[in-house]
């Protein structure tokens, strides 16, 4: 936790990545936003070499622009991609991952702020809770209890 607030008080934000395994689908996501007023975001499906500078990217654009409506879309997250930020509940997201970013907001105080998900499209420009979406592409991205 040491290192975490060294790289908070130096950058801001830290974005934890894991590259999935034992049938979950790769995931990153930032702790930190809340701190500053802007929501945390989470990232399924995309490796974490790629998926910590579309977060970056995304929390860039998120801090631009927020707040704005629930599947708004960007251009500059995803290199070639369009992405839509999706708001969900802390409490949808039990997946072990969130464990560190719910500790910190927590210790914060900041258990309130929105959290999004970042989506990404299938090949077709499709994105998951659109019908036609590519089930892998589907399933790699959704929350449970939460309709993609």
């Amino acid at each position: 936790m040491i290192r975490f607030s060294v790289s908070l008080k130096k950058r801001g934000l830290v974005i934890p990545a894991m590259p999935g395994g034992y049938g979950l689908p790769p995931v990153a996501f930032t702790i930190g936003g809340a701190a500053t007023g802007h929501p945390d975001l989470i990232m399924y499906g995309i490796a974490p070499g790629l998926a910590v500078p579309s977060l970056e990217n995304a929390f860039s654009v998120v801090k631009e622009r927020w707040p704005f409506p629930n599947f708004e879309f960007s251009d500059q997250v995803l290199a070639g991609y369009d992405v839509r930020f999706r708001d969900v509940s802390r409490s949808d997201l039990l997946h072990r991952t969130m464990v560190l970013t719910r500790a910190f907001n927590l210790q914060k105080k900041f258990s309130q702020t929105p959290l999004l998900q970042v989506l990404w499209p299938d090949e077709n420009g499709v994105f998951p809770h659109e019908s036609g979406c590519d089930a892998g592409v589907a399933a790699c991205q959704r929350i449970k209890g939460l309709r993609n």
